[in-house]
């Protein structure tokens, strides 16, 4: 009984270090959404800084030009709601995206919970099973 003990002690063991490896990787790859989403972010914001650029380059454009003004307006027009339409296209893009790593971080955070849980009822049974082979072997 006591080398089952052992044997049962050694299993425990090892499925604990097998789900701490398990919470280490899961970690990681929430650390790696979240970077993922800001790095969206920043990249979304760069976009939307260019954008007010060249609308900006555009505007001044037509301000030293006049004799052409009632033709780049248009154009300036057409422009802005295509700039519009792509900005509103990669916000949308980027909420999905960021509602979708949200999800998967929420997965993952009660994965890690779940992990957590199944480790600390490992711990009690390893905990009981050296009590009983204390027990034992006291007797």
């Amino acid at each position: 009984q006591a080398e089952k003990l052992d044997q049962l002690s050694n299993i425990s063991r090892s499925k604990i270090a097998e789900l701490e490896l398990q919470v280490e990787v899961q970690i990681k790859r929430i650390i790696n959404m979240e970077k993922r989403s800001n790095e969206l972010t920043r990249i979304s914001s760069e976009q939307f800084s260019a954008s007010i650029g060249r609308e900006k380059s555009t505007q001044n454009k037509f301000l030293t030009e006049m004799c052409a003004l009632k033709e780049e307006l248009m154009a300036s027009k057409e422009e802005k709601e295509i700039i519009s339409k792509e900005l509103n296209s990669e916000k949308s893009m980027k909420n999905e995206i960021d509602q979708k790593l949200k999800r998967e971080i929420e997965i993952l955070k009660s994965e890690v919970c779940r992990l957590a849980r199944e480790k600390e009822a490992l711990l009690d049974r390893l905990k009981q099973a050296d009590s009983v082979r204390e027990e034992k072997s006291n007797k």
